[in-house]
């Protein structure tokens, strides 16, 4: 079996006609912590998204957890240039429109590799044991009593045993962010991805924050991070990633991206947030 867990080869992503990711080529290892470094704008989120296909590329080749994808001149351009909308004023998933055996295998690839966003993206109307038990009963067909008893076991793991009952609004952002990987956590993924996790945090809470991640590695969860926080970056990662226009310039060990980089764009860049 492949020691990648993703491989993604010659990746094109268009917005409104513009290419933002462009044949890009990028792969991961089972377990490994990867850190996407680079300037606002440069597709970083995108690339999230794209790697669990919460949005669908126009070109290239996947190959997810042995699961193999090929997204080459699929003419995803007619859903690219209107606003999709369904009778409730929602956006379509442009998976519904891939066919059935492809969009299938889409839906059990998005199970597997959990998204937490910068703004986590909880259920405001539902306590913390709700949005953590929601998703397996839904999604995954257990019962009432074994999504409650999932959750709160997940929960007494992030340190959250007394937090069950609270809501959204009164957690901080430490505890929200930890309700989101709980929530993650429930649908048993093999990748989590994280969208500038530490924007919200005090400096105080970050490192708790790498404890977290370097627990999940233990466990064999590999991960993906976008952060504009370089000493995250190099603390946490085993590998990182520097993006810049769309395009993946230079990956490394965090002292080679950080002390030695080789490409003069990796090296303009971190010379200049370094001084911030």
């Amino acid at each position: 079996m492949n020691s990648n867990i993703i491989e993604i080869s010659g990746l094109d992503k268009y917005y409104d006609g513009n290419r933002i990711l462009k044949s890009l080529n990028f792969s991961v290892s089972s377990g490994e912590i990867v850190s996407i470094i680079g300037r606002s704008g440069c597709g970083k989120t995108t690339l999230l998204k794209c790697v669990n296909l919460l949005e669908i590329p126009e070109n290239g080749f996947y190959n997810v957890n042995d699961t193999i994808f090929d997204f080459t001149n699929l003419n995803l351009a007619a859903l690219n240039t209107r606003r999709l909308f369904s009778g409730q004023n929602t956006f379509l998933d442009k998976a519904d429109y891939l066919g059935y055996e492809l969009k299938t295998s889409i839906m059990k690839i998005r199970r597997k590799i959990a998204l937490i966003f910068q703004s986590l993206n909880l259920f405001s109307n539902l306590n913390v044991l709700e949005n953590v038990s929601l998703a397996p009963r839904i999604i995954n067909g257990l019962t009432k009593e074994e999504a409650t008893e999932l959750a709160i076991s997940l929960l007494n793991k992030l340190n959250l045993r007394d937090f069950e009952k609270r809501m959204p609004y009164s957690l901080s952002g430490g505890q929200a962010q930890r309700v989101a990987i709980a929530r993650s956590l429930a649908m048993n993924p093999d990748v989590i991805l994280f969208d500038e996790p530490t924007s919200a945090l005090d400096p105080e809470l970050i490192s708790d924050f790498v404890e977290l991640m370097k627990h999940l590695q233990s466990e064999g969860i590999t991960q993906i991070i976008v952060t504009h926080q370089m000493l995250l970056a190099r603390v946490v990662a085993d590998r990182v990633v520097y993006m810049e226009e769309g395009e993946l310039i230079e990956s490394g060990t965090p002292e080679q991206i950080f002390d030695d980089p080789k490409d003069p764009k990796t090296s303009s860049y971190i010379s200049k947030v370094l001084l911030r």
